[in-house]
């Protein structure tokens, strides 16, 4: 069966050595993370959760990061949440998850934002995730 390591070593390969693969044997519960093993993928600030705890091999995870590549999810503000979504027109642009959060308090949210990834990533091309 092929390995964690295998997969990184094929990422960092189609990703010109831009794969970063770190190891922790520590819990990170600010991001949700509170038992082992786990995987989590960071794109940009959004963090992804593997979601298939029986299945580390290779091929598994390589294409869970290709598929989580091609999942985008978009931080609404104040400022370009009518504008993405269309809500208050009525010409919306399909149907919308959105997490509402406290902005003066972003550590309340970072627990979950590995678990709206992972809708995003279940959920893509049939709803939006934000």
């Amino acid at each position: 069966m092929p390995s964690f390591q295998e997969a990184v070593e094929y990422l960092e390969k189609l990703e010109d050595g831009k794969v970063k693969s770190y190891k922790l044997a520590v819990k990170f519960p600010e991001y949700g993370v509170t038992t082992f093993p786990q995987l989590l993928l960071f794109l940009g600030t959004t963090p992804f959760k593997y979601d298939k705890p029986d299945d580390f091999a290779a091929d598994s995870i390589v294409d869970w990061v290709e598929e989580a590549k091609q999942t985008p999810v978009p931080e609404l503000t104040e400022e370009t949440f009518e504008h993405l979504t269309q809500s208050s027109t009525g010409a919306t642009t399909g149907d919308w998850m959105v997490m509402f959060a406290n902005s003066k308090r972003p550590e309340c949210m970072k627990p979950h934002l590995p678990d709206i990834g992972t809708a995003a990533l279940r959920l893509r091309r049939r709803k939006n995730v934000a």
